[in-house]
């Protein structure tokens, strides 16, 4: 008995320095790791070793030591040390404690090692897309807490800059952002992304159980969610082929729900970059749901070939110099001035549809640009989604190509196992990637280590990626987790409309906040950090931070992305 009681007493003082001195510079994974995935913790003060703890039993399950890891880390400005704890992979709940002539005895935040640690934030992370819905009542049997009023049914008046006049029902399709504009390049690029880890990990998608109003119907909630987006794209597109840039209104909106404020949105004139992603996400998902919805699949195909042809019979961008906001708008931009990508993304989806060597054609004079090099898929640069497709085909004649593409998934990898190895916390990023929307670049990379984990069969890439989703969870310089619901010391206060209106305690669950902005593109950076801050620390949980703490729908479905493939 008194054995019992004084474990019952250990626990009990390990579980309160956890919550008292977690945040003195320990920086763990807070979601948990899974057991197969390499595990690390890091200080940035001097600590000589660590004990890795079950919380439950409150013996030490692991013991190790600190290593200098990087002085004066250019991200984070920091001095880290890193202690490795791998080989523990016994699922349970644990906290890590340092011992240390300044600080010994300083204990992590409590994490759990398991299979399925990812689980809950997929969970989550799904049920976020279908709260970003626009147009239909959000039901508390659905959302709970975050139930919401029907919203965005008013018809949306042409821009002028459009060659229509009068209106049009615009309703469906998903919020873009922590606002209520829906684009077309975004949107399309979120589906890309899905689509690509639906390939990659079918198994992990074929759930029917999200508790969204189709749940049952016998297709995948994920597609389910995508045909909810698909069937507002189809709006977008005009008679001739080309299609919109997107819906918004001209100011952006103060922090109101989106069944308030009746404020006018207004459709935007056709873009080229619009037109090619359309076409892209049309023509893949002719294919996805060829036998899974017939009709569906060739609705989408009629509608990639139109797009398709318009592009064929405009080679130049339009508008002239690309798509930006005219003189009478400030929301929303998302301004492109160059469309290669966006071409390249769609001849390599339209060819995989059909089998037409034209379109093969297409994408390999466009690639005589891109040379099958891999950046990050976000929506200023779709090209590796293209690259993904064609990676994934099995056509005898895309042999010479994805041999090539093989080739630039190897250096791109390599690159960012060499960058890693100079960064303080351990991820390919370098100080300029610390710009609006760092955490998507984050996972954009790490998107495409998982496809060189995947096709090269490489565990370093595997490895990595997994570092960049422990960046994403806490295992970074502001000891956060960026993701909404999820870790002891997470998001809060996201720049997000209905998050602020609906008076709920913590934000909608699930969702990736931006990241550290080292622009400080708002107030609320600019009165707290200065242009000497170090670049990954350039971050405020505070709804007035725009440029460092507002969600997108595309950085969302890269978090999905990256958290599949590790969820077991």
């Amino acid at each position: 008995m008194r054995t019992i009681k004084t474990v019952i007493f250990v626990m009990a003082i390990l579980l309160s320095y956890a919550s008292v001195y977690a945040q003195q510079n320990i920086y763990v994974n807070q979601v948990g790791y899974t057991t197969h995935q390499s595990k690390r913790v890091l200080t940035d003060y001097r600590a000589e070793r660590f004990d890795v703890i079950n919380t439950q039993t409150g013996q030490i399950a692991f013991q190790g030591e600190f290593k200098l890891r990087k002085t004066d880390d250019p991200c984070s400005g920091m001095t880290l040390f890193e202690g490795d704890f791998t080989a523990l992979s016994e699922p349970g709940k644990y906290l890590v404690r340092v011992h240390s002539s300044l600080n010994s005895g300083i204990t992590s935040f409590v994490f759990p090692i398991g299979e399925d640690v990812y689980t809950n934030v997929l969970n989550l992370a799904n049920k976020a897309l279908f709260l970003q819905r626009c147009g239909m009542p959000i039901e508390e049997q659905y959302a709970g807490v975050y139930a919401r009023e029907l919203c965005h049914t008013d018809d949306c008046f042409y821009h002028p800059n459009c060659t229509q006049n009068g209106a049009k029902n615009m309703t469906g399709g998903w919020h873009d952002a922590g606002d209520y504009g829906k684009y077309v390049a975004p949107g399309s690029v979120t589906i890309g992304i899905l689509y690509a880890s639906y390939e990659l990990n079918k198994a992990k998608w074929d759930s029917d159980n999200w508790n969204i109003p189709e749940s049952g119907n016998g297709l995948p909630d994920l597609l389910d969610e995508v045909i909810y987006e698909l069937n507002w794209l189809f709006k977008m597109q005009r008679a001739d082929g080309a299609v919109h840039e997107k819906v918004h209104t001209k100011d952006y909106v103060q922090f109101i729900m989106p069944s308030e404020g009746n404020v006018p949105q207004y459709i935007y004139e056709v873009s080229s970059t619009a037109t090619a992603d359309f076409a892209a996400i049309m023509a893949k998902s002719a294919r996805i749901f060829k036998s899974l919805d017939p009709h569906l699949a060739e609705k989408c195909q009629k509608a990639a070939l139109l797009s398709y042809s318009y592009l064929e019979d405009n080679r130049d961008i339009f508008p002239l110099g690309g798509f930006k906001n005219p003189a009478d708008t400030k929301a929303g931009g998302y301004s492109d001035a160059y469309d290669k990508d966006e071409r390249i993304w769609a001849a390599a989806e339209m060819y995989l549809l059909t089998g037409k060597k034209k379109y093969l054609k297409d994408f390999n004079e466009l690639n005589t640009i891109f040379k099958s090099q891999f950046s990050e898929a976000g929506w200023i640069n779709p090209t590796a989604l293209g690259f993904y497709s064609i990676l994934m085909a099995d056509d005898k004649h895309l042999t010479n190509l994805q041999s090539e593409l093989r080739e630039g998934l190897q250096a791109y990898s390599q690159k960012h196992i060499e960058i890693a190895e100079g960064d303080g916390f351990g991820i390919g990023m370098k100080p300029d990637d610390f710009t609006w929307g760092s955490n998507g670049t984050v996972l954009f990379k790490a998107m495409n280590l998982v496809m060189a984990a995947h096709v090269l069969e490489s565990k370093e890439s595997a490895h990595l990626a997994a570092h960049h989703l422990d960046y994403i969870f806490g295992l970074n310089p502001n000891k956060i987790s960026y993701v909404t619901g999820v870790g002891t010391n997470r998001i809060l206060h996201l720049h997000h409309a209905p998050t602020v209106a609906d008076l709920n305690a913590e934000p909608i669950p699930g969702i990736l906040s931006g990241g550290p902005n080292k622009f400080r593109n708002d107030e609320a950076l600019q009165k707290i950090f200065s242009e000497d801050t170090p670049p990954a620390r350039v971050f405020v949980d505070n709804e007035e931070s725009y440029s460092s703490n507002e969600n997108t729908i595309y950085t969302n479905a890269a978090l999905q992305f990256v958290a599949t493939y590790f969820n077991r």
